[in-house]
């Protein structure tokens, strides 16, 4: 049995608490998943921004709270804007790349630059568009923030044998919960550092082991072989199983940092808890992701509706805010640009939910 992590809230009894509950089907999202795929194909892109905010209604329509289910409030139109200019700026990069390559390095440079902008405008962009009691999600994190966290911090992070690296990421998800509100009422979460800097070391510690083992398999295979064929045969066989071992390590750490999260974290003065395991979570990222390689994409809606399914079974808060008396805050909305854009350069922000 799992010990509580150092510096964790109490975990709610399940009378005094409120409770998820995901009622997404597989073979309901599959429909809609290829359906959606097909008119993305037909309509040569244009589509997706329909399909985007089709499955995310699907999604937050089917995720109750104390048995009332959440809205997704983006329109189409605002997909598909953000999403042409992320497609522009895509193709631009591609283009200077195989033509002018030192131009195509400083259109990085400068995409890197605004790059904390743009994941600023994203967060709120997406959490405008999340209501839950017909109350608003907000995010109010400033640009400053924004880019000590996602630049300035991440570069010195590494610098000094990435030792400050374990701060940086509980920075980077601090930053995030705590400029979090559901209308006039606002998140708070912060977990020990040192629980990072446990994990930290625990994923060092594991990877030190694996090649050791991996290096002394090598070592062997070498001195008993009489040619090079039964090495490379033997790197064949571990290459996978080093790559799988690596993604392992990644998504049960991911599976760690969202406890660290979720289970220091609160709503007003209602405690959030989570019961998952790490080492649970982990598998089922691996598996979904071995699934949807293996099945070229289409276990893809499984593998959403199985993570969702089992997160929302294991997260809790407390009873002391009462739902029904949260007032409304909508604040700003942003565009979609910074999500598209994001999403395009593949980067990713969030505590993971």
């Amino acid at each position: 049995m799992e010990t509580q992590q150092q510096g964790e809230l109490t975990p709610q009894h399940s009378s005094t608490s409120y409770a998820f509950q995901f009622k997404g089907k597989t073979g309901e999202f599959f429909r809609i998943w290829i359906v959606n795929l097909a008119l993305t194909i037909v309509t040569l892109g244009i589509y997706s921004a329909w399909a985007k905010v089709r499955q995310s209604q699907y999604m937050c329509g089917n995720t109750f709270f104390d048995n009332h289910e959440f809205q997704y409030l983006a329109t189409p139109m605002q997909i598909l804007k953000g999403r042409l200019i992320a497609f522009a700026l895509i193709i631009t990069y591609s283009v200077l790349s195989s033509v002018y390559p030192m131009a195509a390095a400083g259109f990085m440079v400068a995409l890197v630059l605004l790059m904390p902008l743009l994941l600023l405008s994203s967060l709120k962009f997406n959490y405008h568009n999340l209501s839950y009691r017909h109350v608003r999600f907000r995010f109010t994190g400033k640009v400053g923030q924004a880019y000590w966290y996602f630049l300035l911090l991440p570069i010195l992070a590494v610098l000094p044998f990435g030792l400050l690296l374990p701060y940086a990421i509980k920075q980077q998800k601090c930053f995030i919960a705590n400029n979090l509100y559901w209308g006039d009422q606002e998140f708070k979460s912060e977990p020990p550092l040192g629980a990072f800097y446990g994990l930290f070391l625990g994923c060092i510690g594991v990877v030190v082991v694996l090649s050791f083992v991996i290096g002394a398999v090598f070592g062997l295979g070498a001195l008993s072989s009489e040619s090079g064929g039964q090495v490379m045969a033997l790197m064949l066989v571990l290459g996978p199983i080093i790559y799988l071992a690596m993604f392992a390590i990644g998504f049960v750490a991911n599976g760690y940092i969202l406890r660290f999260m979720l289970n220091n974290a609160q709503l007003a003065d209602s405690k959030i808890n989570t019961t998952h395991s790490p080492w649970t979570y982990g598998f089922i990222l691996l598996s979904n992701t071995l699934a949807i390689i293996f099945s070229l994409g289409l276990a893809y809606p499984w593998a959403k509706i199985r993570m969702n399914r089992y997160l929302a079974k294991n997260i809790t808060m407390s009873k002391e805010l009462d739902l029904s008396s949260v007032a409304a805050n909508n604040g700003q909305a942003n565009s979609s640009v910074g999500q598209e854009v994001a999403d395009g350069f593949d980067m990713e922000v969030g505590l993971g939910l």
